[in-house]
């Protein structure tokens, strides 16, 4: 996704422990880490929304790059 993650912003979330395990076994099955995960799901809702409501930037992201669940 085009997303910039050169600086990350430090966020704590909390998460009930179904939610957390759900990530968990997701992220395991597609080769990535928890954090990558929840940024794809996140990443995902965003563009779902943006598009929706028509407010999609073609700086924000770029559709010429493979999705993350594409990725090996």
């Amino acid at each position: 996704m085009g997303i910039n993650r050169t600086r990350p912003i430090d966020y704590r979330l909390r998460l009930s422990k179904d939610m957390h395990q759900w990530l968990k076994d997701r992220a395991s099955s597609n080769y990535r880490t928890m954090m990558d995960e929840i940024n794809m799901h996140l990443e995902q809702a965003r563009e779902r929304i943006e598009n929706q409501s028509g407010t999609k930037k073609a700086d924000i992201t770029r559709q010429d790059e493979p999705s993350a669940s594409t990725k090996i």
